[in-house]
């Protein structure tokens, strides 16, 4: 027959301070339960250390005999995990020998209040895997995204980068550069496809550039020879087929035609340059300096 308690402990009408005292240092083990359930409607669970650490700790044996912290119900219950502590690791989940796993039915919020968030990776990677191409993965709402060392390497799928009225995107070097500030890399192209492509559409009535290059000589000691655009041409082609050409500049059909497809304006200075246009030649032959023979040419030179 089995009996419903095996010690119950009942104060109805007064106080008992502690129900079971197992306090003795020379006691072992002070409560063993081996297999048995231990059942509470609401419980506190309360340590004091008195100068030693304390720990929950679950012993495997094999696989799957796993440890479980659950909340059961389908209410607004929470588990919480709380620490006051005042160290770096005021609270830590470390896996040792295997992964952390964070699933979650809805958004994962991290809050820091006057510190960073920071993730030491070690020699691997942070993944971060999207639901598919062309999907955001990672939204910033505020604030910037900084590198401070290493680069920012796009792999796969496209690269946009869409700014608010006001404004732009910047490639600031440090001043005392040893290589490009930017590099653009086409090995092989399509018919049709640009090495770099600007569109732009400007109605300011003071003058806007789809290109504004400002090139600034700062004065020293040396003999300096600056571009303000620097193309080099490498003709590898076998066949006379093939037209290269330095620049092209082509004026589409519109309502209106440009006013000059080439300006060379030095009205802002009172300083003489030496040459409008330099042709220079010392090393190949160029057949016609300046062709003007088209027919559809009024004057050739004014």
């Amino acid at each position: 027959t089995a009996v419903t308690s095996g010690i119950f402990v009942n104060s109805e009408a007064g106080a008992i301070t502690t129900a079971i005292d197992v306090t003795d240092a020379q006691i072992g083990t002070a409560l063993s339960v081996a297999a048995n359930t231990i059942d509470a409607t609401e419980l506190d669970f309360n340590v004091s250390p008195t100068g030693s650490t304390s720990s929950i700790t679950s012993t495997a044996s094999a696989d799957a005999e796993d440890f479980t912290l659950e909340v059961t119900g389908a209410f607004n219950a929470s588990l919480f995990l709380l620490s006051s502590g005042t160290g770096a690791d005021a609270l830590r989940l470390q896996a040792s020998a295997g992964g952390i796993d964070i699933d979650s039915d809805s958004t994962v919020t991290l809050n820091t209040t006057n510190d960073e968030f920071q993730i030491a990776t070690g020699t691997q990677d942070v993944v971060l895997s999207g639901s598919a191409d062309g999907t955001a993965a990672l939204t910033i709402t505020a604030g910037d995204l900084v590198l401070t060392n290493g680069d920012l390497t796009v792999t796969a799928g496209d690269f946009n980068v869409t700014v608010d009225d006001g404004d732009s995107v910047n490639f600031a070097g440090d001043g005392s550069a040893t290589a490009d500030l930017v590099v653009i890399t086409q090995a092989t192209a399509t018919d049709g496809a640009d090495g770099l492509f600007l569109s732009f559409t400007g109605t300011g009535a003071s003058g806007n550039a789809g290109l504004n290059i400002d090139l600034n000589n700062s004065d020293d000691v040396g003999s300096d020879t600056l571009y303000g655009a620097l193309i080099n041409i490498d003709d590898n082609a076998t066949t006379a087929a093939d037209t290269v050409y330095g620049v092209y500049i082509d004026n589409e059909a519109g309502v209106a035609g440009a006013d000059a497809l080439l300006y060379l304006d030095n009205s802002d200075i009172d300083t003489a340059v030496t040459s409008g246009i330099f042709v220079n030649s010392e090393a190949g032959a160029i057949t016609t300096a300046i062709d003007v023979s088209d027919t559809e040419i009024g004057t050739a030179l004014s």
